[in-house]
């Protein structure tokens, strides 16, 4: 979910998946996951961008933060 300042928040469903914060341009805050790890790959969109939709054949350039969920980190 996003906002018009480009400020998010996406938070984990109930099985405690970690609660992202965002702003446009920095770096995200997440939080430290708690419990047991999804079995299955979760992805969220924190920000929303306003650009054409991303098709099969379209070349972009992502900024992404990855964190451990055994460590935190």
């Amino acid at each position: 979910m996003s906002d018009s300042a480009g400020s998010s928040t996406s938070s984990g469903s109930a099985s405690a998946l970690p609660v992202v914060t965002a702003n446009a341009g920095e770096a995200p805050s997440i939080s430290a996951p708690s419990g047991t790890p999804p079995a299955e790959l979760t992805t969220s969109d924190v920000i929303v961008g306003t650009g054409a939709e991303v098709l099969p054949t379209s070349t972009l350039t992502v900024h992404y933060t990855l964190m451990a969920w055994s460590t935190g980190q």
